[in-house]
This record gives C-alpha cells, sequence and structure tokens, in this order.
C-alpha cells in the first residue's frame, strides 16, 4: 500500500525507447481475457508480498522479455475501475534496438508516438499518456 494506504490492484508499466524518429513507447495487443482485442501498456498483478516496483520488473519480463535500462516513478496513480484501489505506474526505458518476447496474452505489439498512443486509448485514460509525453517523451 502507498501512503494514503489505499490497496495497489497492479501495476502499468510504460516502456520507452529513443530512436533518431522520436520517443516511441510500446502498446501491446491483448490476445484474450475480458481485454481482448484492446491495446495495453505492459500491466500486471502483484503476487503476494511483492512490492509494485518487483511487480514491474516482472511483468515487464514476462509480457516483452525486456528489462529496462532505467525505471522511474510515473508520478502519478491511476485509479482501479472500483474506485478503491490503483495502479502504481512506472515508466522503463530501454534500448532503440531490443528484441519483443511476447507472452501468451499478447499477439502483436507497437511501438507509439504519444499522439498514436493517446488515440488508442479510452478517453478517461487520454490525460495519463499526456503525462506520459509532457514528462518523459520530450
Amino acid at each position: 500500500m502507498l501512503a494514503d494506504d489505499r490497496p495497489v490492484s497492479g501495476v502499468v508499466v510504460y516502456v520507452l525507447r529513443r530512436t533518431r524518429d522520436g520517443t516511441r513507447v510500446l502498446f501491446l495487443h491483448r490476445s484474450g481475457g475480458p481485454y481482448m482485442g484492446s491495446w495495453w501498456p505492459v500491466a500486471g498483478t502483484p503476487k503476494a508480498g511483492e512490492t509494485p516496483l518487483a511487480t514491474a520488473r516482472r511483468e515487464l519480463k514476462e509480457e516483452t522479455g525486456l528489462s529496462p535500462t532505467r525505471l522511474h516513478d510515473f508520478g502519478m496513480e491511476i485509479p482501479n475501475l472500483d474506485g478503491v484501489q490503483i495502479l502504481v505506474a512506472f515508466v522503463a526505458y530501454v534500448e532503440a534496438d531490443v528484441q519483443i518476447t511476447m507472452d501468451h496474452e499478447h499477439d502483436d505489439y507497437r511501438w507509439l508516438t504519444a499522439e498514436e498512443a493517446i488515440a488508442i486509448v479510452p478517453a478517461g485514460s487520454r490525460h495519463f499518456l499526456e503525462h506520459l509525453q509532457a514528462t518523459f517523451m520530450q
């Protein structure tokens, strides 16, 4: 739990890579479950006793095969749909030439510009991507 004692329901990891063409954020296409067909950043649920940071590192490795060169706090909490719990968000930087190894939860991935990412998320989530753009992608 965080300072305000709200329980953590999961983590979100915005994965960034910098190229000559600018900074891109990784989105994964869900292949099953309740979010099948949706594009999401890396995300997951903590295991018993696992810290949000440890969850972020584990989920990043499991879902993409990546290890970050740097990992930062996102600077904003993301409310869970239940309005009680929160998602703890991180920003992970990876090398420009990384290879993605997707897990069974995903069937495609894209490196998006901030504008492309903002366009594909639900309207209620756009301000999180705008924060990502302004704080980490420029």
